[in-house]
């Protein structure tokens, strides 16, 4: 029996089918990849499209200017 795997999107939580247009990333903490979906490759996150993709790279730059620059988080 073939093995099913399900993804969501780690920004909305929507559920990936199989037409849909999604993007996956990796991160090592000071480097954060986006490429087209693929999941025969490693990854971190998978997103649904371009938006979740913005608001998880905003929220990643936020966190950098915390911890790399001595910046305050907001």
């Amino acid at each position: 029996m073939p093995v099913v795997t399900k993804y969501i999107c780690d920004g909305c939580g929507a559920e990936k089918g199989l037409v849909n247009h999604w993007w996956m990333t990796w991160e090592n903490g000071v480097i954060w990849e986006v490429m087209t979906f693929d999941d025969t490759r490693v990854f971190h996150q998978a997103y649904c499209g371009e938006q979740c993709v913005s608001k998880a790279f905003s929220e990643w730059m936020r966190k950098q200017r915390g911890t790399e620059t001595g910046g305050v988080k907001q």
